[in-house]
């Protein structure tokens, strides 16, 4: 695990890019954590919807997007560390998408329960 993780610090671009998406994530759960209690029972997510109940979830759905990110950035770390001796730039490509996801992760959830409130 230390060989993995020096391994990937060595290239800045990534190393950054894990801690920039690590980072933002983290922002998005500590922004939901606190303005939980203040949620009502059910927000919108599924934007793309037509207008509905389908739009709607429980405001514990809120994690969902982060969800998702989280599960990006992890699989995209792992890729990485398969493809990154064969191909430096497709290593760095993933780990700047998976920022660029946690980037609007945040914004989504920050706009979203800032509407709502």
């Amino acid at each position: 695990m230390k060989t993995y993780i020096k391994k990937l610090s060595l290239d800045k671009a990534i190393w950054w890019s894990i801690i920039l998406s690590t980072v933002f994530l983290f922002l998005s759960i500590l922004f939901i954590v606190f303005t939980y209690s203040l949620l009502p029972p059910v927000i919108p997510i599924f934007n793309q919807l037509p207008w509905g109940t389908e739009r709607l979830v429980t405001k514990i759905g809120i994690l969902i997007p982060v969800g998702f990110s989280f599960i990006y950035l992890i699989t995209n770390i792992v890729l990485t560390h398969v493809i990154y001796e064969r191909s430096a730039m497709l290593g760095r490509m993933l780990n700047l998408s998976s920022l660029l996801m946690s980037t609007l992760t945040t914004i989504f959830v920050f706009k979203t329960i800032q509407l709502i409130l």
